[in-house]
């Protein structure tokens, strides 16, 4: 039987896998948002008005969004352009640790010599995001509770006192990043793989020789090496 462990690596692994798919809707984004709040149980109330969301529906009426994975340069709103760009970031680095047999956690090590700007900033940027999903305290019938919250630096104690989120945008950046150390964290290093066909990232379920992300990826393959 798989043990506990086990289970919440797949299943942060395969919300990452949905995420990091250049070809992701809108709808699917607030999926994967109200995925994120039941498994974490944050504290944060997901407006059916949300912001990123808004946004992420103008930007699939744009064709350009598909033709850059996801990465956009049209004016909208900051948040939104590091929403997505955090997938590119998230991407960098599980490409570095597929391409060495050290632990993933060398990415992120003093030793580990910066090749690039981009390298520097995932170095220190995404254990900074990860450190944004913090314990709310509060005075509860049985004395101090916890709940899940994230943290939006000094409007945080406005959050505790009206029981209510104050921003009307998912961060998905903060999101991502708890997903995606929390996958590694619980053993996702030898469980994941980029497809050979189509590139996309993808979760296995069982150590191997797996090089597809699926039957038609790994078909659409032999069939184009025949031509």
């Amino acid at each position: 039987m798989a043990s506990k462990e086990y289970k919440q690596m797949i299943q942060r692994g395969k919300w990452l896998e949905k995420f990091l798919n250049p070809k992701l809707k809108s709808w699917g984004y607030k999926e994967l948002a109200l995925e994120f709040i039941d498994i974490y149980q944050v504290y944060f109330e997901f407006s059916k008005n949300d912001k990123s969301i808004e946004f992420l529906v103008e930007i699939e009426k744009k064709s350009e969004y598909y033709k850059c994975d996801g990465i956009i340069s049209y004016n909208f709103d900051v948040r939104i352009q590091k929403a997505l760009s955090i997938k590119q970031q998230i991407n960098h680095v599980f490409q570095a640790i597929i391409s060495t047999s050290k632990p993933w956690g060398y990415q992120f090590s003093e030793e580990k010599e910066m090749s690039s700007q981009e390298e520097c900033n995932n170095k220190y940027e995404l254990p900074e995001l990860y450190n944004r999903l913090v314990k709310l305290m509060s005075v509860g019938e049985d004395g101090l509770e916890f709940k899940r919250a994230f943290s939006f630096g000094t409007t945080l104690s406005l959050v505790a006192v009206t029981g209510k989120s104050l921003y009307d945008f998912f961060p998905w950046d903060v999101a991502a990043a708890r997903m995606f150390f929390d996958f590694l964290l619980l053993g996702g290093q030898e469980y994941f793989l980029f497809c050979k066909y189509c590139g996309n990232f993808s979760v296995i379920e069982r150590k191997g020789r797996k090089k597809f992300c699926s039957d038609i990826c790994k078909t659409r393959y032999r069939t184009s090496n025949l031509t």
